[in-house]
């Protein structure tokens, strides 16, 4: 989990005489005739990590809505989590959140919200299904009141699922919405169910969750393994990754590295090619 990185700092018009010199972080860059510097970007924010297991671990490719045979109106709502303890489940919708003394606490936004849905589960693997009385219902609760999210009313959720098992609470929100292409031939139009936001709550503290891609992977192995898949720097192939760029989070450069990429005059993700804006240097901390 990670937060945002900096902004780029704003080109500066510099005229250069010609073929001067000029050093930027540690790189010469060389210019002939008029020119402008560099954009330089911020110096890269080391944060050292230790490797925690959350307990309670969402399926993010599970979420789904699928209309029930039963009614035009209708919709199933299903989703997988798995747990290494036992947890109780609470499912709120059109609801506003708040920081409790001791977990995050939700509270209806206004009279139209459905009612709220609890169960418990042990350790393990599990579905969760809304169906049959506990299905999401159109006509008594339409899509634009209730279950789509709106820019306007950002701190009204239109679906929360919370988990708390042991210390921890593992929270998702979500929104429902039709696609944005809908379907030809006159087929009937389906909905999407879209992750707003995935969130952890531990030790009175909140922590919004992002994937850095390749986090998980770091500080596996002590022994660095040069023809280990995805482990080298993907420019010198040589040292581990241990750097995110911002703000793809692509996880995939040593530090080394990222220094050249910092001084370039026009820095991109090796991975993406999006502008870095920043970079983030993660250490492990050794148990």
């Amino acid at each position: 989990a990670m937060g945002h990185g900096s902004s780029r700092g704003e080109e500066v018009p510099f005229e250069l005489p010609q073929q001067q010199v000029v050093s930027v972080g540690g790189a010469p860059i060389i210019g002939g005739g008029p020119g402008r510097l560099p954009a330089v970007l911020p110096a890269a924010h080391h944060e050292t990590i230790a490797q925690v297991k959350n307990p309670l671990v969402w399926d993010k490719a599970s979420f789904n809505v699928a209309r029930n045979s039963s009614s035009k109106h209708l919709w199933d709502f299903s989703a997988e989590f798995s747990s290494d303890v036992p947890c109780e489940l609470s499912v709120h919708f059109h609801c506003r959140e708040q920081v409790g003394s001791r977990l995050l606490e939700y509270a209806l936004a206004d009279g139209h919200a459905p009612p709220s849905h609890t169960m418990s589960f042990q350790a393990g693997k599990h579905t969760v299904s809304l169906s049959g009385a506990s299905a999401i219902d159109l006509r008594k609760h339409p899509l634009e009141v209730i279950w789509k999210y709106k820019a306007r009313r950002s701190d009204v959720v239109p679906v929360v699922l919370s988990l708390i098992g042991g210390a921890v609470q593992s929270v998702v929100h979500l929104a429902l919405d039709t696609p944005k292409v809908r379907p030809a031939g006159g087929e009937a139009v389906g909905l999407t169910c879209t992750l707003l936001r995935q969130k952890v709550f531990v030790g009175g503290r909140e922590y919004t969750l992002q994937d850095v891609y390749g986090l998980a992977d770091l500080g596996k192995e002590d022994n660095h393994d040069e023809s280990a898949v995805g482990d080298p720097c993907v420019i010198c192939l040589t040292d581990p990754r241990n750097t995110a760029i911002l703000p793809c989070r692509h996880m995939c450069v040593c530090e080394d590295c990222s220094r050249q990429l910092r001084a370039g005059a026009a820095p991109h993700c090796p991975i993406c090619r999006c502008d870095i804006r920043g970079m983030q240097v993660f250490d492990v901390k050794k148990p």
